[in-house]
């Protein structure tokens, strides 16, 4: 006998009181089988058919509160394997249909359709599922609002299923029609044909039935997935719970022989199914229906949370138009107004965050912790045809989704103006433009990050890289050295003369045969610096001179002006690497509509939620124990006031002879250079003050007064320096290079030199351990002299004075940014060099500012307020100018060579087949020629056009005739209606595509 089956159904989605069209109808007496929602061939259901006019069926009605009618009831569902049981028995060939129920709470009332798995025909059963995708499909669109993907579209319709079922298709008509009650599963009717054929009869199972996973495991490991739990960690969890017996019902046979606990690789995608059905996500629609039908009001699956969130959405409706979902929310909101009007604000975008081309702008400010506040997500896809994502945005784009957070910032505010007075970010042309069109007022300034990394890598392809010879590393520190200068100088004539007079040392240096090749690198280094970093209005956004102007607007001190976008780095780091990540399945990349919604739902409130936490537990502490809660500057102050107020000794880690230790190792090199200078030795056989003068390693040959720092040491172990580094970290890391250099040299002196007071020189040291040290300093000041610790502390608190700056800016318009984005794209056809995103870092080498060269950089004061009137003469406009004419002339030269090389084939062929990447190519130039016309009357750039010019002739006139159709009017924008009328079915489209792409470095100029 078969074993009888489980009658599953499913629980009501919610629960309501009861209506009139709850009460308990009478059943049928002629009620008809629905036969349809079997799924056999068309012979089985004509015999079938045949079998219901015949009346050869089996139709019993049973009475509920006749105990010995549901006796003979359930006696006629054990005689062919049914039953109403707890648990499915694996080993049961019923297999549920079709099911039905309707009353309330008692009066509940379900119906199941049930065949026998022999006359189960997998073909049938796909072809009724592709009918079912149509129908909702069709039933979509007739509402209006969005068409779901085709059956033909998806994978899981084109191949022939393969059959799961345990038992062979026998052509078997056996099936069931059960009505019962729900609440005390008294059973009410029986309809159907109970008969199987001779080779159902004989069957036996073929495959193994599909083992169900108990639904503990299933809420347990939905649970772990909604906390971000990833399935390596699910399934450890899983057998770390087999192995305790944790889950109901394993000690049961009943349940552990027709269920199982172990959580399978094939389990995944039903987990992450559930997960996205719980979250009101439907993954079998498409992803742009699925955003605009959460922002859609009239739409079922509307979503106010999302709504709320989202101030500017347009759809993609046409192949030439952009998807835009702008978001910010109410904290959002309120941060931008605390945290970014009238203060400083970082913009920045990434991208490779979903499976498409979109890349997502943020824009930030810093709150009075210096921790950084999201402001706005900026999230639009690539154009089309744009084949890298970093480079899928121009200024218009950003101009466009500025002025959309403006405007919705400025929204219901009592007409107060949006107006942030300082903006940094790293060196793109395009979002520099855009915040000066949309904030005309805003003062500009430039990562420094990513100016060295720039400088760096001009210096990679110039072959001026660590690791040559002793000559080459020589000329590599000076230029390193040169940049900390140029980024700390306060006026532009000094800069210029740094720049010069490094260019006629280089060019004396090419003389001598060592270093002729670095000397010649080493100049167009400085060439490349001078003719594309060196205008005023550009200096001033990278300069020390542009963050004291910036100071004086913003009426706090130089310190507390941002000098990187490292805020903006790292969350991007954070949100991509924790936030993301998390989410992602087996490390492949989001859908967009699930990015937007656990962005808003989820990854947002998280960070607000955590910095509120944050901010609460500072305050209770300062109110816990009467104190004031530590404030540090929202910069990138190099030097904090705890750092400053350590104490200032000198002590050795390790032992001299150690090289190991890259203080010592400079320090040999230093003696062996003959930096130290000015070396003093007493003549008389107690000596107790050994003095001499080092110069700095960025000291620059060219400078009239290189920089150098006084060092001295005593018999007594101790020891001073002028150096940064000594004051601000000898007691972590010991003394610095000065002072073992200065060590060393009176060691070669005493070893040496033949006259006598060398070789009364005693033998200098330093002590091993901190401890040490500040007992040795602590005697030290009962009988140090006071001139001498007089000197040691002028030495040491010596502060500049910060000039002034300009404050307005002018306004000026040019087209020049149009070309140099143009001029990428042709670059990027020809396969040249292009720029990449510059807002990421990569491990290589760093442009910000390294230990050794913070060591030598001279000690600036960051906190004078004190800034003077001086007139206006530096403009946003004209620096974004001087950096578009830079980069045209870099692409021109990069693009001129590859351009002659493709009119010399076309020259050689009669007609070229017509093809998308030369209509294209034609485009562009046609786009660039009267540009380029416009802007230049240079004669070399003039040159250029007529190469461009018949390459376009030659090569693609005919093409253009020939392939060239007439383009069909553009219908306008569809947007979400406002008519209570079923609007017409929009026609989204999805951005394109994204595979992984992998970083290069930078071949531009910026």
């Amino acid at each position: 006998m078969v074993p009888p089956l489980e009658l599953r159904w499913l629980p009501p989605l919610y629960d309501r009181p009861p209506t009139r069209s709850d009460r308990v109808k009478p059943l049928k007496e002629n009620s008809k089988v629905p036969i349809d929602h079997l799924d056999c061939q068309s012979s089985q259901l004509e015999a079938i058919k045949q079998l219901y006019a015949s009346g050869d069926i089996t139709s019993e009605v049973f009475n509920t509160e006749s105990s010995s009618s549901q006796m003979k009831a359930k006696m006629l569902l054990a005689q062919h394997g049914l039953g109403l049981t707890p648990v499915a028995d694996l080993s049961s060939r019923w297999s549920v249909k079709w099911t039905d129920s309707w009353g309330f709470d008692s009066m509940k009332r379900e119906r199941v359709l049930m065949q026998c798995c022999c006359g189960y025909d997998t073909q049938r059963r796909q072809e009724r599922e592709i009918r079912r995708q149509w129908n909702v499909a069709n039933k979509a669109q007739k509402q209006g609002g969005y068409i779901l993907a085709t059956p033909d579209e998806s994978s899981r319709t084109n191949s022939p299923w393969n059959r799961r079922a345990p038992y062979n298709f026998t052509g078997c008509l056996a099936h069931v029609d059960i009505t019962f009650q729900s609440h005390e599963k008294a059973i009410m009717r029986v309809m159907g044909y109970l008969k199987h054929n001779e080779e159902c009869q004989k069957a036996q199972v073929k495959r193994n039935a599909p083992v169900p996973l108990h639904p503990q495991v299933y809420e347990v490991a939905l649970k772990q997935l909604q906390d971000g739990a990833d399935m390596m960690t699910i399934k450890a969890t899983n057998s770390k719970y087999i192995d305790l017996r944790f889950y109901i019902g394993m000690d049961d046979p009943l349940v552990s022989n027709n269920f199982r606990f172990l959580i399978l690789p094939t389990d995944s995608a039903s987990l992450y199914r559930q997960l996205a059905r719980s979250q009101g996500i439907h993954i079998h629609r498409r992803p742009q229906h699925n955003i605009h039908n959460w922002l859609d009001p009239k739409s079922d699956d509307f979503k106010t949370e999302l709504y709320d969130a989202v101030f500017h959405y347009s759809p993609r409706t046409q192949e030439n138009e952009r998807f835009e979902v702008l978001i910010a929310t109410p904290e959002m909101r309120d941060a931008a107004w605390k945290y970014g009007h009238n203060s400083q604000i970082i913009l920045d975008g990434t991208f490779g965050i979903c499976d498409s081309r979109l890349l997502l702008f943020i824009a930030m400010g810093v709150d009075e912790e210096g921790h950084g506040v999201p402001l706005a997500f900026f999230l639009f896809s690539a154009p089309t045809g744009n084949r890298l994502t970093s480079s899928g945005y121009d200024t218009e784009i950003l101009k466009k989704v500025l002025s959309k957070w403006k405007g919705w910032l400025e929204s219901g505010t009592n007409k107060r103006t949006f107006n942030p007075l300082v903006a940094i970010t790293d060196t793109d042309i395009r979002e520099r433009a855009a915040l000066t069109e949309v904030f005309p007022s805003i003062t500009l300034l430039l990562c420094t990050f990513h100016i060295r990394q720039c400088w760096t890598n001009k210096r990679r392809a110039l072959k001026l890289n660590r690791g040559g010879t002793f000559e080459a590393n020589q000329i590599l520190s000076q230029l390193r050295a040169l940049e900390l200068r140029l980024l700390n100088s306060e006026v532009f004539t000094d800069a210029q003369r740094l720049l010069e007079g490094e260019l006629r040392y280089m060019s004396e240096l090419r003389s001598r045969p060592l270093y002729a090749d670095s000397a010649n690198s080493a100049i167009q280094f400085l060439t490349y610096l001078k003719d594309n970093w060196l205008s005023e209005s550009l200096w001033f956004s990278w300069s020390r001179k542009g963050r004291q102007r910036a100071a004086a607007i913003l009426e706090r001190p130089v310190k507390d002006v941002l000098t990187t976008t490292n805020h903006l780095e790292s969350f991007n780091r954070v949100l991509k690497r924790d936030h993301i990540k998390r989410l992602e399945k087996n490390g492949r990349r989001l859908r967009f509509d699930v990015l937007v919604f656990y962005l808003i739902i989820r990854i947002i409130p998280t960070i607000f939620s955590l910095r509120r936490h944050s901010l609460q537990y500072k305050k209770w502490l300062a109110s816990r124990f009467n104190i004031s809660p530590p404030s540090t500057g929202a910069g990138d102050a190099t030097r904090t006031s705890s750092q400053a107020g350590l104490p200032q000794v000198a002590w050795l880690p390790k032992p001299l002879t150690d090289q190991s230790d890259s203080r010592t190792a400079k320090a040999h090199d230093m003696v062996k250079r003959n930096l130290m200078f000015n070396f003093s030795y007493p003549f008389h056989p107690s000596p107790i003050v050994l003095k001499a003068q080092c110069l700095s390693s960025t000291a620059l040959p060219s400078e009239p007064v290189p920089l150098s720092y006084d060092v001295q040491i005593q018999t007594n172990g101790f020891g001073t320096c002028s150096c940064p580094d000594f004051r601000f970290r000898s007691a972590k890391e010991g003394a610095c290079k000065h002072l073992r250099a200065l060590i060393l040299l009176a060691e070669r002196t005493r070893s040496t030199k033949n006259d006598v007071g060398a070789s009364l020189i005693p033998q200098y040291w330093l002590p091993m351990s901190i401890d040490s040290a500040l007992k040795i300093r602590h005697e030290n000041c009962t009988f140090l002299t006071q001139n001498c610790i007089d000197s040691v502390d002028g030495m040491l608190q010596a502060e500049e004075q910060i000039a002034a700056t300009p404050s307005l800016f002018s306004d000026q318009s040019s087209d020049i940014e149009r070309v140099g984005n143009t001029l990428v794209d042709l670059c990027k056809m020809l396969g040249t060099d292009s720029p990449v995103e510059q807002g990421e870092r990569d491990d290589t080498e760093s442009g910000s500012l390294t230990e050794v060269e913070l060591d030598d950089l001279e000690v600036c004061d960051e906190n004078s307020d004190k800034i003077q009137n001086e007139p206006q003469k530096y403009s946003n406009h004209s620096a974004i100018e001087a950096q578009c004419r830079s980069q045209i002339s870099h692409f021109t030269a990069k693009a001129t060579p590859w351009l002659m090389r493709l009119k010399a084939l076309a020259q050689e062929l009669h007609s070229l087949p017509p093809s998308p990447d030369l209509l294209a190519f034609e485009q562009l130039i046609s786009e660039l020629q009267p540009l380029l016309r416009t802007q230049s009357s240079n004669p070399v750039s003039e040159g250029i056009l007529p190469a461009m010019s018949s390459i376009a002739e030659v090569a693609i006139a005919e093409i253009a005739e020939q392939a060239r159709e007439p383009l069909a009017p553009q219908a306008p924008p569809q947007t979400l209606g406002t008519s209570k009328q079923p609007a017409a079915p929009l026609q989204l489209l999805p951005p394109s595509p994204e595979k992984r792409q992998k970083r290069h470095n930078s071949g531009s100029i910026y």
